[in-house]
Formats: structure tokens, sequence, C-alpha cells
């Protein structure tokens, strides 16, 4: 079994090797230019295998999923996006009664797919410490890949798995016109972490996946750690 291994380095370079495994357990040599700061095992997933769910990016389809869903509605909007807001989570309620809905006063539950709405939901706590750097997200505006966005003038559609497990998500739109355009748009954005489009146009402006830091094949080297 061919089993490619990346060795990343402190200024940024990488040194791929394949390794061929005969038996269960096996012992490689490599002769690296300088210490390694971590070590990756088939990064790429060459190799046909089940992938270890933290490999795997939180992804805007766990909307689509047949898990719970826990709604949590911003209060703090306008109202006719806050009804639009209700009828969306009415409908997922229809298709599966076990969807709660609930405003961002209320406590949120210790299960389900939490979905957000609003960009000033008050429920961000939960949300914001797992946006991984140098993303940033206010209830104002949001970075993703290096670019800045003004909520007044985009949507968003945002994913993140945190520590239990579960996926979090935030979807925030200008109005009721860039809300249904979302709607509309985000199940041919599935494979992504997050994705935005411009309020007026409806044109796609980034998406992206979160980097995998995880993963039980992804390991930290540090020099401290060599005898």
């Amino acid at each position: 079994l061919n089993v490619p291994i990346v060795f990343s380095f402190a200024d940024g370079s990488t040194q791929r090797h394949v390794v061929n495994f005969t038996q269960q357990q096996q012992r490689f040599k490599f002769a690296l230019p300088h210490l390694p700061t971590q070590v990756a095992v088939d990064p790429e997933f060459d190799v046909l295998r089940i992938p270890d769910q933290a490999e795997l990016p939180a992804a805007l389809a766990a909307l689509f999923n047949d898990e719970l869903k826990v709604v949590v509605i911003a209060k703090e909007a306008n109202p006719e996006l806050q009804a639009a807001w209700q009828q969306w989570a009415q409908h997922l309620k229809a298709q599966d009664a076990r969807t709660v809905i609930q405003d961002d006063t209320q406590a949120i539950p210790a299960s389900g797919t939490v979905i957000m709405l609003g960009g000033k939901n008050a429920a961000h706590e939960y949300f914001l410490t797992h946006i991984q750097q140098p993303n940033r997200l206010t209830d104002v505006s949001f970075t993703l890949s290096d670019a800045h966005y003004l909520c007044a003038e985009h949507s968003l559609a945002v994913a993140v798995r945190v520590d239990d497990g579960r996926t979090f998500m935030l979807l925030d739109a200008l109005d009721t016109k860039s809300w249904q355009t979302l709607l509309r748009k985000l199940p041919h954005y599935g494979k992504y972490s997050y994705v935005t489009f411009h309020a007026q146009t409806g044109n796609n402006l980034a998406k992206g996946q979160w980097p995998i830091q995880q993963s039980p094949l992804l390991l930290p080297y540090p020099p401290k750690a060599i005898p």
C-alpha cells in the first residue's frame, strides 16, 4: 500500500514522500533538510479509505441532512425579515417535526445542528470562538479569505464545528430578497464551510473550506519532542 507523507517546515516549504506499507506496522527513515513542524499522512486522500470525522471540515451541507435542527432567530431584525425567517423555519418543521424553533434569548439545546438566523444574533458567543483566524465576524462586518465585507451589502452562510462535534451555522441577509436568493443558492454550495453573496446582485464573492487542524493523521512535530 503506497501512502503519501508530507512534512511541513517553519519556512512554509513542504517535502512529500511516498512510503510502501507491506505490513501492519513498519518503520521508515527520511532524509529532511531540517526539522519539520508538522507531519501529514495522506493529506489529499490519495488512499482509498473512510476519512475520520475530524478530517472533514464543517460544511453547509449540514443544512440539508436528516439530523435534528435547532433554528435560533435573532430578535433584533426588521419585521419583514423576521417573518421570512419564521416562514422558513416552519417549513423545516413541516419536513421534520423534531425541529426546534426559538429566539436568541433562549438557551441553546445540548443536541442538534444549530442554525442561527441574523447577523445580530445573541447566540453568537457559541459561534464566534470557532471562526478560524484570520477570518473574523462581527454584527456589522466579516472577513473571509483576507477580504472584508459589510453585512449591509452582503449575505452570508457560515458553518463551524464546535467542541462537542456539532455543526453550528449562521445565515444572514440584508432583506427578504437577498434572503430568498441565499436560500436558492445554498444547495449548490453544500461542500463549503462558508459562502458570501452580493446582497443586490446575488453574485458569489467568496467560498471556501476551513483547513483541517485536528485530524488524527495530522501530527505537530515540535523540535523539543525530538530526543
